[in-house]
């Protein structure tokens, strides 16, 4: 068994936006100690879903991909645990259905790309009225600065442009004594 030395920075809350700087094996003093003062941060907003005619430029994972390809479910399960800092009860995200996954990317193996774009359509998350059955999005951008050796991974679902979110409990109850003053 290994032991790891690693620096992860959040670069904002409840959502995924993780800068790791430090990844090597404990005691190896050929990579640098410390971080480069470089920020590496994913800039900008994450693209739009992209129609479905667009989508099939991407490189399409199938089925038999996914099951050896642990890091596209991994970035899944980091985008929903950072967006639900607590997951609600019986939600196994372990057993979510990949409907759709899509890899934008410049690199020719987009498997192993070091920068890319995933489009990950899925089923099995029961979250905001939503059942099991209903499919949602997540897009998840990294990308590895090879001088710097910096991954940075961000990432959120998506959920359109004419998505409303439902009201928390707070605006529901400001929303009530609202009401209660103005009758």
């Amino acid at each position: 068994m290994q032991t790891f030395q690693v620096r992860v920075d959040e670069k904002q809350y409840a959502c995924l936006n993780v800068v790791c700087s430090v990844a090597r094996i404990s005691g190896d003093t050929s990579a640098p100690a410390t971080p480069t003062l470089t920020d590496s941060s994913v800039r900008g907003e994450l693209p739009a879903w992209p129609s479905d005619v667009d989508i099939q430029r991407f490189y399409m994972v199938d089925q038999s991909e996914l099951l050896s390809t642990h890091w596209i479910r991994l970035y899944l399960e980091l985008v929903l645990c950072l967006k639900f800092v607590k997951l609600p009860k019986g939600i196994d995200v372990s057993s979510l259905e990949f409907v759709k996954v899509a890899i934008e990317t410049d690199e020719e193996t987009p498997l192993k790309a070091k920068s890319s774009v995933l489009y990950i359509a899925f089923k099995g998350l029961a979250v905001d009225g939503a059942d099991e059955s209903v499919e949602q999005r997540a897009i998840i951008k990294s990308v590895f600065n090879e001088v710097t050796g910096c991954l940075a991974v961000k990432g959120d679902l998506w959920k359109g442009e004419d998505y409303v979110a439902p009201m928390s409990i707070f605006e529901r109850r400001l929303a009530y004594h609202l009401s209660r003053v103005r009758a």
